[in-house]
């Protein structure tokens, strides 16, 4: 019940900020941007969000390591198909698919998954953070953004502390026949094992950061595209806007907040409101309409070969996997 009043709720949110974005704008002079796009910044930017994606893959395969090593391919597929899904399902379903997908090809624990999904936005929140912190010493926010990155540091802090007290308490937990509980417990702190291992965790902190990097110089593209040669600094500017603005509840792929925040962290440095909404919507789509068609591509594949996945509530509590594979 509370997850259909969440997703009526992202629906309408999304829908109606959409309606005042195109309410508010000049619908001439929007057509009138896309019609005079550079139409190669924007098949550039595409070409990155698909390193992007490439990358993200890289970083479940290091978040995975200290339980097995995976092959690159099956981690990439995975994590086009659950953003793609992600455009599609409410309540981040894509997610959860992604979760059932490398469980069903790489044979590890979905609980322990669970953790590295946790843990995988540890690390696009603490290189989000950096940006912040590096962008302010020369820089300043408009104040929404200031108020959005404390919300988003606090729950940040709670989820690495989540984290640390899981790691902390697992290893006290080992006896020779485990209960379900602490068995549950156990493959939960399997996850979270990167952490221990400076090696790993410094490797994913810079596949992080390129990541992070990447998506900033998608954002620079898309502005090209349109034309605006702006200074180096609003790219990341919008990019901290749009990833604080996605964490409000919306439609699947962030509809309507996405494209917002865009909106308003230009309007901020002066740009007319057509203009960023064009750019806010260029860039939205190089990401959700390649994803998707490319996800929808592999999960397609993924079906022929017998593949399926079903996600049900008895699904998220069990576990195929052996609970001595996953002992600390």
């Amino acid at each position: 019940m509370k997850r259909k009043a969440l997703t009526v709720t992202g629906w309408l949110i999304s829908i109606a900020v959409t309606a005042y974005l195109l309410g508010t704008a000049n619908i001439s002079e929007l057509i009138g941007s896309f019609a005079s796009t550079d139409i190669w910044y924007l098949a550039l930017a595409t070409i990155i969000n698909i390193g992007v994606l490439a990358l993200k893959g890289i970083r479940w395969q290091l978040l995975i390591l200290p339980q097995k090593k995976t092959a690159f391919w099956g981690m990439f597929k995975a994590t086009t198909i659950g953003y793609a899904a992600n455009n599609i399902l409410p309540a981040r379903g894509g997610d959860l698919l992604k979760i059932f997908l490398v469980h069903k090809w790489e044979g590890v624990s979905k609980t322990m998954l669970f953790s590295v999904t946790a843990l995988d936005k540890i690390f696009d929140g603490l290189t989000l953070l950096i940006l912040f912190a590096a962008i302010s010493l020369r820089s300043q926010f408009p104040k929404w953004v200031k108020d959005g990155t404390i919300i988003f540091s606090i729950a940040l802090l709670i989820l690495i502390t989540a984290s640390v007290i899981i790691l902390a308490r697992s290893g006290r937990l080992e006896e020779k026949k485990p209960s379900k509980t602490v068995q549950f417990f156990m493959r939960l702190a399997s996850g979270l094992k990167a952490l221990t291992s400076a090696k790993i965790a410094g490797y994913t902190f810079i596949v992080s950061l390129v990541t992070c990097i990447a998506q900033i110089v998608m954002v620079w593209c898309t502005q090209m595209a349109f034309g605006e040669r702006l200074d180096a600094i609003v790219p990341a500017l919008v990019y901290i806007a749009i990833n604080l603005a996605i964490m409000v509840p919306a439609a699947p792929s962030g509809v309507g907040p996405f494209e917002a925040a865009a909106v308003l962290a230009y309007a901020w440095l002066g740009i007319p409101a057509s203009i960023a909404l064009a750019i806010a919507i260029a860039y939205h789509a190089i990401q959700l309409i390649p994803t998707t068609i490319l996800g929808a591509a592999f999960y397609a594949i993924s079906l022929t070969a017998g593949e399926k996945v079903r996600i049900t509530k008895n699904a998220l509590i069990s576990d195929d996997s052996a609970a001595s594979e996953y002992k600390i």
